[in-house]
């Protein structure tokens, strides 16, 4: 084989090859800019505010998780979504009654920005999903949810099984019971509905 002629069948394989690098490489840039990104973005969003205080009412438990968030956000607003986190990890506790610090504390030691995390599901799970969005996908989706079965629901819900949210007038007294009922009771007067009539509500339980 000549050389022209070995040129002419080598081409397809390396234009194909600069392809599949150069898409690489372009992935690579696209995550390390947008990792410097977040980066700057979390630094910038993040107000300084010490965590840890005594009037924080955090408490940043001596774990590995721990012992890291305190070094990260000890002096500066820790991102909810992470705080969220770090409590069910057991990496930090909050003092006292929780319900309380979220209604007074929640806003002076925790920024609303969004975190890695977020933006790696909002890519990786998020617009996959609008792209690929067929009848198997939907399947997949609807099976991996109504095949969980009524125990898991049941957690959550509660016995009336209403698949929305309840009304609590009173947390220190109220149960999940009570407050769907709360939550039944506000539907009923907001529709003006008057004794003995009955309506159809699709879609609105388990």
């Amino acid at each position: 084989m000549d050389f022209a002629a070995f040129t002419e069948a080598a081409m397809p394989i390396v234009s194909t090859t600069l392809v599949v690098i150069g898409g690489v490489l372009a992935v690579l840039i696209a995550g390390i800019a947008l990792l410097a990104l977040y980066i700057g973005f979390d630094y910038f969003t993040s107000p300084a505010a010490d965590l840890t205080s005594s009037d924080s009412g955090i408490i940043f438990r001596d774990t590995a998780g721990g012992k890291q968030l305190k070094s990260k956000y000890g002096r500066r607003k820790m991102p909810f979504e992470t705080l969220e986190e770090a409590y069910v990890d057991e990496d930090i506790e909050i003092e006292g009654d929780l319900y309380k610090w979220m209604e007074e504390k929640r806003l002076a030691y925790c920024t609303m920005a969004p975190t890695f995390n977020q933006i790696k599901f909002f890519l990786t799970h998020c617009i996959p999903d609008v792209l690929n969005h067929s009848k198997s996908h939907d399947k997949a989706q609807v099976t991996e949810h109504y095949n969980r079965g009524n125990d898991f629901f049941g957690w959550f819900l509660g016995p009336s099984m209403v698949y929305t949210s309840g009304y609590y007038k009173d947390l220190a007294s109220e149960n999940l019971e009570r407050a769907q009922e709360n939550k039944l009771q506000l539907v009923c007067q907001k529709m003006m509905m008057k004794k003995g009539e009955r309506h159809l509500d699709i879609g609105c339980g388990w």
